[in-house]
């Protein structure tokens, strides 16, 4: 840690001394933690604004002043980078998550992604593929298993992944297609773990700085800050996991 307070102290990275991160709301318990370790460490003020991976790379693409971005799948970021909105040289791939079957406890158990499609479950919540991959992600899985067209007219969409949790956990929906760390943080919902990970695209989160920060040393460190045995142990707890 200290290490990195005297590089950061070295490099001045501007005037503020603060940093705008814009992240997927799935990584909201663990950033938390190490953007509380981030600051003690360094003396920079890390402001973290979360959202579905999708809306924040738009909110990137029209101005918005983030320095830092850690989107829940590639497609976001690739975006930024076809845009030239992704600083050379700072992407780093930092974790994997996987999806599950969340329900309220009360709920018949499903043997598979088949069972959605019974009558006994009326209601399918996703995230919005338009906002957040992990709508993407489901419905690819569901696509896969071949009961897509079955269960749209039944799917109810929320803006990101913990949106989606909470219209299960108030019974506005029967089931949702969650990602396991957010399935995590609420423990009176049943987990089923039975999506096939073949199922869809591998759930990757990469870490940009952005080109148009004026922060960008502090950017790229904040990124590699993120790769520490400390923040690596961080994800773990959480549920992720850390890629080398």
């Amino acid at each position: 840690m200290t290490a990195l307070f005297c590089l950061v102290s070295a490099c001045g990275g501007g005037d503020s001394e603060e940093l705008l991160i814009f992240a997927a709301t799935s990584l909201t318990n663990a950033l938390t933690e190490i953007e509380a370790d981030y600051e003690e460490a360094t003396g920079v003020e890390a402001r973290i604004s979360y959202g579905g991976s999708q809306a924040l790379a738009r909110q990137i693409e029209s101005g918005a002043p983030a320095d830092v971005f850690i989107s829940a799948g590639a497609g976001p970021v690739t975006g930024l980078q076809d845009a030239g909105l992704v600083a050379e040289g700072s992407a780093r791939s930092l974790l994997v998550n996987r999806l599950v079957l969340v329900a309220r406890a009360d709920s018949r158990e499903p043997a598979s992604l088949s069972d959605l499609t019974r009558s006994d479950y009326s209601s399918i919540g996703l995230a919005d593929p338009g906002l957040a991959p992990a709508g993407a992600y489901a419905r690819e899985a569901l696509s896969h298993e071949g009961v897509w067209e079955a269960i749209q007219a039944k799917v109810v969409f929320g803006a990101d992944v913990r949106v989606t949790l909470t219209y299960v956990e108030t019974g506005n929906v029967d089931v949702a297609l969650v990602y396991a760390t957010d399935a995590k943080t609420a423990p009176d919902l049943s987990l089923f773990d039975i999506v096939p990970d073949g199922n869809y695209t591998p759930i990757v989160y990469p870490a940009v700085a952005v080109s148009e920060s004026p922060e960008l040393n502090l950017a790229k460190e904040f990124i590699e800050y993120l790769r520490s045995p400390a923040s690596v142990a961080t994800f773990r707890r959480n549920g992720f996991e850390p890629l080398p």
